[in-house]
């Protein structure tokens, strides 16, 4: 069908309707997409955060963000400096001012406020299952291992490994902590993940990580 239409000067026009992340089917196929979102949802964004989202990788700053304010940590920084150089919220750069704020737009969402900031939120769901994690485990040498591995999934993976009993939930609640933690220009950041945040469902998981 695609090459007789081709013969005949006629252009094909797929349309995907779907619940996944459009970047999932963007490919050598579907390189040209236009992405519209049934549920749009419109939430404010914190610009502070935004920049700090875009700004991340930044050499001065990108292992000290990752490890001390986008994961927990039982360690707190001071990298007002550098955060003022890049013209970043400077008091954020101290890390107990950062989580003020990131628990202040989780109560926002839990108290069903319209104004919460949803990558605050998603920051502060990721933080706290690793803090849950965190506090299961026995031994100082494994609470240490687990602070210094990277990224969520295999902190829980080495949890598990050790022994320690890591709720699906934890798991699942991975495309709201990985997918809201990063900022790709060009593209709608917000919609995608403002509408799973009001999924009913993962409204309750989240209630009851915070419940524990």
């Amino acid at each position: 069908m695609i090459e007789e239409y081709s013969m005949t000067g006629r252009r094909i026009y797929p349309l995907i309707l779907t619940h996944l992340n459009p970047d999932y089917f963007r490919n050598f196929t579907f390189s040209k997409q236009k992405i519209y979102y049934l549920d749009r949802r419109e939430l404010k964004v914190n610009q502070h955060l935004v920049k700090l989202l875009i700004n991340r990788e930044h050499p001065s700053i990108q292992d000290d963000v990752s490890k001390y304010l986008f994961h927990f940590h039982t360690s707190c920084i001071n990298k007002r400096l550098e955060f003022r150089a890049l013209s970043l919220k400077e008091t954020w750069g101290e890390g107990y001012n950062f989580d003020g704020f990131i628990d202040t737009e989780m109560r926002k969402y839990l108290n069903r406020k319209a104004d919460y900031d949803p990558f605050a939120v998603c920051c502060t769901i990721r933080k706290r299952i690793e803090k849950l994690i965190y506090g299961k485990i026995v031994d100082m040498n494994s609470k240490t291992i687990f602070l210094d591995t990277h990224t969520t999934s295999k902190k829980l993976d080495f949890a598990e490994s050790i022994g320690v009993i890591v709720p699906e939930a934890y798991y699942l609640l991975g495309i709201i902590y990985n997918d809201g933690m990063h900022w790709k220009k060009g593209q709608d950041n917000v919609s995608q993940i403002a509408a799973k945040l009001e999924n009913l469902m993962i409204r309750y998981l989240i209630k009851d990580v915070f419940a524990q």
